[in-house]
């Protein structure tokens, strides 16, 4: 197995099988038996494999979040600097996503997020984001494409679901 390509390509597929050899290992007899903090090194690796996930995920939400405020409160005096976030957080995504984060990432879990994040921030200025559908309304691909124009994806998605 090339583990530098796997370790590029799905870093978290390369640290589940790290793990998996290291709790192998950790129960073999050895010198090392005593030697090394197992559970915390395990743990480490563990931490590894998912950073970049959680990394992308954070993007994704945040550039939803920001939308969803550009879209219920357009006439914002943050609108343009939330806008301009929602392009760097969209690119910084693209720019992270490896291809296996596609069966890793949970889309819906996301959008639930950046929904009550919107909600909470426009709460705060007594304004409310528009009745939104229970899952997103957009793909995977959608947010990871390069000219992707996400305010116009979610007014047209939310255009279609209705008042």
């Amino acid at each position: 197995m090339d583990f530098a390509a796997l370790y590029t390509e799905d870093r978290e597929a390369w640290a589940e099988l790290q793990v998996a050899a290291l709790r192998r290992l950790a129960t073999t007899p050895g010198v090392w038996a005593n030697t090394i903090d197992w559970e915390n090194v395990i743990e480490e690796i563990q931490d590894v494999g998912s950073d970049q996930r959680r990394a992308v995920e954070s993007l994704l939400t945040n550039a939803l979040a920001h939308g969803l405020k550009i879209i219920a409160d357009p006439d914002s005096l943050s609108a343009q600097q939330w806008s301009r976030e929602v392009r760097f957080f969209l690119s910084q995504a693209q720019a992270k996503t490896r291809p296996a984060m596609r069966q890793r990432i949970n889309l819906e879990e996301v959008w639930a997020e950046a929904c009550r994040r919107a909600a909470l921030a426009l709460e705060a200025f007594d304004r409310a984001v528009p009745q939104l559908p229970p899952r997103c309304p957009l793909s995977f691909d959608d947010l990871l494409e390069g000219e992707f124009d996400l305010i116009a994806h979610l007014k047209a998605a939310l255009a279609r679901r209705g008042p």
